[in-house]
């Protein structure tokens, strides 16, 4: 990671600007050093469940502070690799290598359903399944003796935001801070439904008024969904991919999951978390999560909630935390081709993203930092 080391000497660890009382302290260690890491794969244990993590640390003994990595949305793995995507570069694992490398213990796992993890029987899978996970990697972490168990971090990528939520709110001062990822800031609901309204507008083109006529019944059935009353898709819309996807969400199989999935208030969950540091990271170049829609609404609600949090917009920074040079509207364009080539070989991290993480844990690392 060159580029991170690079970026960090250029801008003397000022890159974030920080919102809330008083000046960031100097760092407790030298971040602009790069230090010698070593790899380590390790079994983590929920209830009768045995799966796979790894972590990866710096080889001076430390102790140093440590960061969890949350997988984002589906089937991704342990590197952020996804068996639905093409490619196997992932995200998360150029992560934890970055940030090893600077003075950061991390460690990161296959999530229910991915890699060496089978998960619980379909049934059984909760919005408490990811974050059960993770606590079993938070207790490994706090363990150690390279680690500062006053200094453990969690860093959420996209929908990993939801577990590291529900992960937070239980542990306490077991956790330092939260690192908000490309992350929703706004429910599920609202996201599908702009969806939807920009297919209409863009691709039916069809005039404002239409638009919203479609809309209100399927408003209306996804609250009778979260609500828990019956849902005719049929009733719903006329468009036959509209009902697909209602009826996808509403079976039963995963009802329960998605009900709860759709009931959530990311911001809001956010602000009422028990820890003081954040930071929150959004990309000019997400197609998926706005940095102003969603990030800059957990920024307002964290700031709200009278929290400490550092708000940072990286301008070329994709979906998946990657460098991305093209135009956002070329980004935008044909989706399906932006997301195959989120691992796409040779796709390197964005590196200011880097350096913000590495300036947060620096910063909040400080005892009497708050």
């Amino acid at each position: 990671m060159r580029n991170v080391t690079a970026v960090l000497a250029v801008l003397g660890m000022a890159a974030c600007a920080t919102e809330g009382p008083g000046v960031a302290p100097a760092a407790p260690w030298d971040v602009m050093k790069s230090w010698q890491t070593a790899a380590e794969d390790v079994q983590l244990t929920v209830g009768k469940r045995t799966f796979g993590a790894s972590i990866m640390a710096p080889t001076d003994p430390g102790p140093w502070p440590a960061v969890l990595l949350f997988a984002g949305s589906g089937a991704s793995d342990r590197d952020w690799n996804n068996k639905l995507m093409r490619g196997d570069n992932g995200s998360g694992k150029l992560l934890a290598d970055a940030l090893a490398s600077h003075g950061v213990v991390v460690i990161r796992w296959d999530k229910a359903g991915t890699g060496w993890n089978h998960g619980p029987p379909p049934a059984e899978f909760s919005l408490d399944t990811d974050a059960e996970e993770a606590k079993a990697a938070l207790d490994l972490v706090r363990a150690r003796p390279d680690v500062r168990p006053d200094a453990i971090f969690l860093a959420a990528h996209s929908e990993g935001s939801i577990a590291a939520t529900r992960l937070a709110a239980k542990v306490g001062d077991q956790v330092r801070g939260v690192m908000f990822l490309s992350s929703p800031g706004r429910s599920m609901k609202t996201l599908y439904l702009e969806q939807l309204a920009i297919q209409f507008r863009d691709e039916a083109h069809l005039p404002p008024d239409q638009v919203d006529a479609q809309l209100k019944p399927i408003a209306q059935a996804i609250d009778d969904f979260i609500a828990g009353k019956p849902v005719d898709v049929a009733r719903a819309s006329r468009i036959p991919t509209v009902r697909k996807l209602l009826a996808a969400l509403t079976r039963p199989e995963t009802a329960t999951m998605g009900r709860a999935m759709f009931a959530l208030e990311p911001a809001k969950d956010a602000a009422a978390l028990p820890q003081h540091e954040f930071l929150v990271v959004g990309g000019g170049k997400d197609v998926q999560f706005d940095p102003v829609a969603d990030a800059g609404a957990i920024r307002d609600a964290l700031a709200r909630g009278g929290k400490h949090v550092t708000y940072f917009v990286a301008p070329d920074m994709d979906h998946v935390l990657k460098h991305e040079a093209r135009p956002k509207a070329e980004v935008a364009k044909d989706l399906q081709v932006t997301q195959d080539n989120y691992n796409a070989d040779g796709r390197t991290l964005e590196p200011s993203v880097v350096v913000a993480m590495l300036q947060f844990v620096a910063a909040a690392s400080i005892p009497g930092a708050d």
